[in-house]
């Protein structure tokens, strides 16, 4: 694969056994910019760092003492208890997606200067710079478990994760969980192709994932 050409994927590759907390990634010279780069509701910019922010609010209010000790899983609070049993999540603040059980996972993205359809691509299964967007990348979970983490936040009955309103907010249009671009919040953005077997089935399905921030 020709080598990256963007700067957070460049330096990860470059150090894969090297973590990416917080500080570290909030502090780069393309994130750490000291100003705003327009008017909050002139313009929309994906940001990961963003969701990093918040997972720094998040744990401040929480009273976590670390970054790392804030716990995730409370995200599922809104749920019966019986329906947060039923979700299998790992949230992955340390170590590469191979030491937390995940399959393969390989990056081809074209922004990355990759061929999408260049199969495998970068191996980023021993990387553990895919976990460097911590609230905005870290969940390790099985196909059924996103999937009823994406029906919990955008579908159409039973319990929800988030009040239609603040869906409505987030993305407007938003209106069930069928749809195809709703589903990018609870995926986190720049994504990449993977193949995952169904412990039930054996089949193989096809998995979404993400690597890494962007300002």
């Amino acid at each position: 694969p020709p080598p990256p050409t963007d700067a957070f994927r460049k330096a990860v590759y470059a150090q894969p056994a090297a973590e990416w907390p917080p500080a570290r990634l909030l502090n780069l010279s393309y994130v750490r910019k000291g100003k705003l780069e327009f008017e909050p509701g002139a313009h929309w910019a994906y940001s990961s760092t963003n969701f990093v922010l918040a997972g720094l609010l998040l744990a401040r209010l929480s009273n976590a003492t670390r970054w790392d000790a804030y716990g995730q899983a409370a995200l599922l609070s809104p749920l019966p208890a019986q329906r947060r049993s039923s979700y299998a999540l790992d949230f992955a603040s340390h170590g590469t997606p191979a030491a937390h059980g995940a399959v393969r996972g390989f990056d081809r993205t074209s922004y990355n200067g990759a061929n999408a359809s260049a199969r495998p691509g970068v191996d980023v299964s021993d990387v553990a710079g895919v976990f460097g967007g911590w609230t905005a990348s870290d969940i390790v979970a099985p196909p059924a478990s996103v999937a009823r983490l994406v029906y919990d936040l955008f579908g159409a009955s039973g319990p929800r994760l988030l009040a239609r309103q603040y869906v409505d907010e987030m993305i407007p249009g938003a209106r069930d969980a069928a749809g195809g671009g709703q589903s990018d919040w609870a995926r986190g953005a720049p994504l990449s192709g993977g193949r995952v077997a169904s412990a039930a089935s054996r089949r193989l399905e096809a998995a979404r994932g993400r690597l890494g921030a962007r300002s």
